[in-house]
């Protein structure tokens, strides 16, 4: 049986580096952050990330830091090997 529950997830390659056809800067730590908490709030559980997404992943482990254990619990990430 499939459940009627929809999942998101969230890609993190703006917050790590510059990307796609139109030229932008990443956001600076605070709103990342902000970013985050705010998906998190949202239930987005599931996040990607990389290390070619260039500080995507220092940046999502400053916010899990900032969860506590129940919470990082209920979070997955995807880390992709091409």
């Amino acid at each position: 049986m499939f459940s009627s529950k929809i999942k998101l997830g969230l890609g993190l390659i703006g917050i790590g580096r510059e990307w796609g056809y139109v030229p932008s800067s990443i956001p600076n730590e605070s709103d990342t952050l902000n970013f985050l908490i705010d998906s998190y709030k949202l239930n987005i559980d599931f996040f990607d990330t990389a290390p070619a997404y260039g500080l995507s992943e220092k940046r999502f482990g400053k916010f899990l830091d900032s969860l506590n254990t129940i919470q990082k619990k209920k979070h997955h990430d995807c880390n992709k090997i091409w």
